[in-house]
């Protein structure tokens, strides 16, 4: 479609560009942050499922994430092979895939017919098109039976959902009346139960999801993805209530996948700060979770998350580097997440999240750029003049005879430290529906090896009506 249709450039590959691509390598590419943070990722899911919807398991259908990507890297473009898009696209791929694969599973009934089967199926293909294409394909979006024709249990394993909408503050630089109003929706699903001193072997029995979408105003429409998928636990505290009266605890230790996507635009009309920006597409680690359930007390349960995680592959905001598509970093790193949920009965619910990430930028673009230095020294054209055709690599390339897409860089040598605290209050108006208050404030220290040093700090605020299923 990219080629005969849409008359894609990048995609008029010849035997030549394959092997142009085999002989000069893979490099970091200058895609756009959502393109390589969210699209590979996605893309991934799509070859993760294509395993999935035909019966493999988890870790069988990860590999196909994996060749699909290299496949496309080496063979499907002209551009070169880009080493960031093979970890975000099969790490990023396995997170979104498991998570779309089971969620789409929920509303299939083979037993239904007519208008309930159709919007079962849409609903399915909607959340996981390649199961829904192998569906239509093997006949079974339409065949009815009346044996094994559910795809989930909700007694094993439940699920919550909830669904917000309401009003979004985000601040430029902070100010307190200079930002950007735009209404909100929010999707949020627990599947499975986090805790419930159990060992447990089969990744994604259990995961936390949550995502924000904004439309209107200058901010893109997805603001922020949020999946914590556990791969493996074995419980490491159970202490069962032995009356309704008794404290019941449980707590285990776990291995688990991560992917968060935050994403910003800077305020149309304000400075030319971007809020935030930062992603870890291919993030593992282990983590502790514990519960304190008492049912009779005014706080009926409490739940704390700690996790560390290893990030293989991020991308944070860089004030510096912008080339063609790109104006952030990337690199690697590890996070640190903790989650505090306080239920108040019938009344309240108080949540507290709390991200921290620092991601190493350590392949830097000033040597490569040294030859154009001397150019610039000897008066054939000033740095001004390149940085603001950056963005165009056919006249840069024009210009300086240089090809930035083989730049193969990472972004600003040096790191980057985001903080993330999400307070959120929900008060609940009947068992289904409460009103939520929620802000996060988002704290950047970024360090750079040869340029100033950049600290910046903003925040938003959110006031919306939820429902919980």
């Amino acid at each position: 479609m990219d080629r005969y249709l849409l008359k894609e450039p990048f995609v008029k590959t010849t035997l030549n560009s394959i092997g142009d691509n085999f002989r000069k390598g893979m490099v970091w590419d200058n895609d756009l942050f959502t393109m390589n943070m969210f699209a590979h990722p996605y893309h991934g899911n799509l070859y993760f499922n294509a395993a999935r919807a035909n019966g493999l398991s988890y870790w069988e259908s990860a590999p196909f994430a994996l060749l699909g990507s290299a496949e496309w890297e080496f063979f499907g473009e002209t551009d070169p092979p880009a080493i960031n898009d093979l970890f975000a696209t099969t790490c990023g791929g396995m997170a979104i895939g498991e998570t779309l694969h089971r969620l789409s599973l929920t509303p299939l009934d083979d037993r239904t017919r007519g208008w309930n089967r159709f919007w079962r199926e849409a609903v399915a293909t909607l959340l996981n098109p390649i199961q829904g294409i192998h569906r239509i394909l093997s006949g079974d979006a339409w065949r009815v039976r009346n044996d094994h024709y559910h795809y989930h249990d909700f007694h094993t394993i439940p699920i919550q959902a909830s669904f917000s909408t309401g009003l979004r503050y985000v601040a430029d630089d902070g100010a307190l009346f200079r930002g950007d109003y735009c209404p909100y929706v929010n999707i949020g699903f627990v599947y499975g139960a986090g805790v419930d001193g159990e060992k447990h072997t089969k990744p994604f029995d259990f995961f936390d999801f949550d995502a924000t979408f904004s439309f209107g105003g200058s901010q893109p429409v997805i603001n922020n993805i949020n999946i914590m998928g556990r791969l493996w636990s074995t419980p490491i505290v159970d202490r069962t209530a032995k009356n309704e009266h008794a404290k019941s605890m449980y707590g285990e230790f776990g291995f688990y996948q991560h992917y968060n996507y935050y994403d910003s635009k800077p305020i149309k009309g304000g400075s030319d700060l971007t809020p935030y920006r930062i992603s870890e597409p291919a993030s593992f680690g282990p983590g502790f979770m514990f519960v304190m359930e008492q049912p009779k007390a005014a706080l009926t349960r409490a739940e704390q998350r700690i996790f560390l995680s290893g990030i293989l592959l991020g991308g944070t905001k860089s004030d510096y580097f912008n080339i063609i598509e790109r104006d952030y970093n990337m690199g690697s790193g590890f996070s640190i997440k903790t989650k505090t949920v306080l239920d108040f009965g019938s009344m309240a619910r108080f949540t507290l999240n709390a991200k921290y990430f620092r991601i190493f930028t350590f392949k830097g673009y000033e040597d490569k750029l040294a030859p154009l230095q001397e150019r610039i020294d000897n008066g054939e054209f000033t740095a001004e003049y390149l940085r603001s055709i950056a963005d165009d690599k056919d006249k840069f390339e024009e210009v300086t005879g240089y090809d930035l897409r083989y730049l193969n860089a990472q972004g600003d040598k040096g790191n980057a430290a985001l903080l993330i605290i999400n307070p959120m209050l929900e008060f609940h108006l009947t068992k289904q529906w409460g009103i939520i208050a929620q802000g996060s404030y988002f704290i950047r220290h970024t360090y750079y090896k040869y340029h100033d040093n950049v600290r910046a700090s903003t925040f938003e605020a959110k006031l919306g009506l939820t429902c919980r299923l």
